[in-house]
């Protein structure tokens, strides 16, 4: 709403993407809602209200619990070609995460042309 957005990072190795582990890290970005930490902080904010001259409960109640819906991928770290396509194809297809892929400047000035 005012124009911030998180970008999740998940690694470079579609196997390891694809672990329960990252997963959940995954899923429970997108929706945190039922994550313990959501609402335990959820919880805390509004117990503790009082020490907040700004805030209301109906502002915490209003704080959103999809966190992110987005990643992106560098291909900085040496991942090859063909595994980011593979990583980007995933997020996008089967977890219905908005991806962007970070380039190189390295790489695209080999498909400049002058190159």
């Amino acid at each position: 709403m005012d124009g911030f957005q998180f970008n999740m990072s998940v690694g470079y190795d579609l196997e390891g993407i694809k672990t329960e582990k990252i997963d959940k890290f995954i899923e429970g970005i997108k929706d945190a809602s039922e994550t313990p930490i959501y609402k335990e902080c959820r919880q805390w904010l509004l117990d503790n209200l009082d020490r907040f001259e700004k805030i209301t409960k109906e502002d915490v109640e209003g704080i959103s619990p999809n966190v992110c819906n987005s990643a992106t991928l560098s291909t900085l770290h040496g991942c090859p070609p063909q595994e980011i396509e593979r990583i980007a194809t995933y997020l996008i297809e089967e977890k219905k995460v908005h991806t962007f892929i970070k380039c190189n400047p390295t790489l695209l000035a080999m498909s400049m042309p002058g190159s």
